[in-house]
């Protein structure tokens, strides 16, 4: 299983909290960003597209 670090992503610069990933021969830091989604942005998703839950329904229905 992969490591998580902890990190703060301001600005384009990244101040890692506590431990952070190694360098890689180049001095290079690999990091996927992972970020706490605001609920309101999913209420407001749901309301445009629909209930997923229901989409994946339909789609099912078709391939039978």
């Amino acid at each position: 299983m992969l490591k998580s670090y902890k990190a703060i992503y301001d600005r384009g610069s990244i101040r890692w909290l506590g431990e952070s990933p190694d360098m890689d021969e180049n001095g290079a830091r690999l990091a996927k960003i992972l970020r706490e989604t605001d609920p309101s942005l999913l209420a407001n998703l749901a309301e445009k597209f629909g209930d997923p839950v229901e989409w994946q329904r339909e789609q099912r229905r078709d391939k039978r």
